[in-house]
């Protein structure tokens, strides 16, 4: 039964990374790690479950497609939020206002974010209020690859 619990807890997916966490989480906790049972009470405690991360991502998933202009928008209005929140972490308030303010942008926009329209976005008779040339090149990438460096780098930056 414990073997099966483990397979289900949100552990890092590296081996090793993974060994690290739970050794630091019983070396912070002496005293309540006093079992196997408790360790793993405090592992699911910091990880969480698996399937329960997936089931609040994908209902946050509609969540944000509901509140979306056009829906078709909202993936990059997701990984927009996402870069914004995890500059919060940093403590970057000024690129975490711009990438939320962007998002908003985003949010209110009735017709879809294409490759064709999305340069155009942060300059000139187009321009979209919030959205500056360096938002509007990442939309483009966004809408081009599937995703953005700078959110790679950042999700790296924040494992």
């Amino acid at each position: 039964m414990m073997l099966g619990i483990c397979t289900t807890v949100d552990l890092p997916q590296d081996e090793k990374k993974a060994f690290m966490a739970i050794g630091s989480i019983i070396t912070a906790n002496p005293t309540e790690a006093k079992s196997a049972t408790d360790i793993l009470n405090l592992v699911v405690e910091k990880f969480g479950f698996a399937k329960k991360k997936a089931a609040v991502a994908e209902a946050q998933k509609k969540s944000i497609e509901t509140s979306c202009a056009n829906p078709a928008n909202a993936a990059v209005m997701q990984a927009f939020l996402e870069i914004s929140n995890l500059y919060y972490k940093e403590k970057n308030t000024n690129a975490g206002n711009s990438y939320k303010k962007a998002a908003n942008a985003i949010m209110n926009l009735t017709f879809e974010i294409t490759e064709e329209n999305a340069k155009g976005l942060g300059k000139g008779k187009t321009k979209i209020a919030s959205v500056g040339k360096g938002s509007a090149d990442k939309m483009f990438e966004f809408v081009s690859t599937g995703t953005i460096a700078k959110l790679e780098e950042k999700r790296a930056a924040n494992a």
